[in-house]
């Protein structure tokens, strides 16, 4: 059994500073780290970090290998940390799934659901058409000819 190769990861959410959070403001940065602590090597492994809305789903979800990172686990402990540069969601509550899997699409080693669970805060979202609101701020500019 795969799950044999390695004790669940374990989930942080950090701000920029490193330090664990829960709420955060939008346009700021995250960083979700994950540990593994794995009893054997996996070469090739694939983790896959999806954010999620509890009244809307999955908004995205993320492989590292989608920008070729090299996932080599280690026997023994191995941090990975996927930052969120921009965050660009608005108020309201969210969390992470998580999926650790090998090379192969059958490798299939583990999933973690609704971890990290934090909310933003604000700006304050504004529902009579001066404003912003819904569950993401979209990075725009306005250009008028």
């Amino acid at each position: 059994e795969k799950i044999g190769q390695f004790f669940p990861p374990v989930v942080q959410l950090l701000d920029d500073n490193g330090t664990e959070q829960s709420e955060f403001e939008t346009g700021c940065q995250q960083q979700l780290q994950v540990t593994i602590d794995c009893k054997v090597a996996i070469s090739n492994a694939r983790l896959i970090v999806a954010l999620n809305s509890p009244s809307s789903g999955v908004i995205s979800a993320i492989s590292s290998s989608y920008q070729n990172i090299q996932l080599d686990l280690k026997a023994g402990t191995n941090v990975v940390t996927f930052k969120i540069k921009d965050l660009p969601l608005l108020i309201g509550t969210f969390n992470f799934n998580i999926s650790l899997y090998g090379p192969e699409t059958s490798d299939f080693y583990h999933r973690l659901m609704s971890q990290a669970p934090f909310r933003i805060t604000g700006p304050p979202i504004n529902t009579d058409g001066r404003g912003i609101r819904g569950l993401m701020k979209l990075n725009h500019d306005w250009t008028i000819e």
